[in-house]
């Protein structure tokens, strides 16, 4: 009697906990729009909105979101609320007053907080995975983002030393350590700067500091100018980055916006573009 009243409660549980996993499911953010796409697919219709950039080519990897994925999170918040999420996935930079109002809807909100490294992506696929019932494809999908990354290093082509890099950003605000592209420039065999300085974060660079900063190359948006010459005349007409010879000699990797600030498993890809236009030792000074 005992024996089967154990069994009972463990299929009642089991059952219980299958049954928990979020069937309604919305993204507030591209990096889970695309990981959420890939862990679920077959079942799309588990996904009731995505972010509002989900469909823009400039930011979003997904070709075409589902015709079954009718809403869309962005500042109307009692639109997404028509479709009645049971998990909103949103990250720590979504504005908080979104946040708030799904809280004070009592809808159940998961935040992503780290965004700092390869390793924190991996990290946050694992853990939409277990969050949605998919830990098994999530663990797939950071495999195959590890054995990609793999493939890519082994076909890099030796260096005598890691060439340098700055990024350039309209707002002097640059990346330092605890950023997706200081880390995934180091994977690629690149070094920032900006480490030499401890810098930390996004922070916003001085002048002083600025001018100098001797990079090999500049890695940029490709959406920071229509083309290589008009992006150069915007620089040599900088005072400080005017002064660094990788504007002078118009040494730019120009990265398009959606690698550059990719926070999902095309990360590898930003691994890959990086490593394919790696330049070896270029510097006079």
């Amino acid at each position: 009697m005992l024996k089967s009243l154990v069994i009972f409660l463990f299929c009642v549980t089991s059952s219980s906990l299958a049954i928990a996993a979020p069937d309604r499911i919305a993204s507030g953010t591209v990096g889970t729009d695309e990981i959420l796409l890939e862990l679920l697919k077959g079942e799309e219709s588990r996904i009731v909105a995505v972010s509002h950039f989900a469909e823009d080519p400039r930011y979003s990897f997904i070709s075409a979101v589902p015709k079954s994925i009718r809403g869309r999170v962005g500042g109307n918040i009692e639109n997404l609320l028509l479709q009645k999420p049971d998990l909103v996935f949103i990250a720590s930079y979504t504005a908080a007053s979104i946040a708030e109002q799904l809280k004070a809807a009592k809808v159940k909100v998961h935040v992503q907080k780290s965004f700092g490294s390869f390793r924190d992506i991996k990290e946050n696929i694992h853990e939409v995975g277990r969050l949605i019932g998919k830990t098994k494809e999530s663990n797939a999908l950071v495999s195959d983002m590890e054995t990609k990354v793999s493939a890519a290093l082994k076909k890099q082509t030796a260096c005598a030393r890691k060439p340098s890099f700055l990024q350039y950003v309209a707002s002097d605000f640059l990346p330092g350590k605890g950023t997706i592209i200081d880390d995934v420039g180091e994977i690629a065999g690149y070094h920032n700067v900006l480490r030499d300085i401890d810098w930390q974060g996004w922070t916003q660079i001085s002048q002083e500091i600025l001018v100098q900063q001797k990079p090999d190359v500049i890695l940029a948006s490709a959406a920071d100018a229509a083309n290589k010459d008009e992006f150069l005349k915007k620089l040599r007409e900088h005072a400080a980055w005017q002064k660094m010879d990788a504007v002078k000699e118009g040494r730019v990797i120009f990265v398009p916006d959606r690698l550059l600030y990719t926070v999902s498993q095309h990360a590898t890809e930003l691994v890959t573009f990086l490593i394919e236009n790696r330049p070896c030792s270029v510097r006079k000074n």
